[in-house]
């Protein structure tokens, strides 16, 4: 079995692919933010866009 490749996200693509506000991405995401680390800029990582999907998907 392959490991999934994660590839960096914006908050907005994660609310696409949840068909939910950005917003209220924010407000799913944010319990993780001290796991995640900093956010470079607007952008999650792969590695935090890895951790985020693992808690809400």
């Amino acid at each position: 079995m392959s490991k999934q490749e994660y590839q960096p996200m914006t908050i907005g693509q994660l609310a696409e692919r949840w068909h939910v506000d950005p917003r209220t991405a924010r407000r799913w995401i944010r319990p993780f933010y001290g796991e995640l680390g900093r956010c470079d800029g607007r952008i999650f990582t792969p590695k935090q866009v890895e951790i985020i999907l693992g808690h809400l998907e």
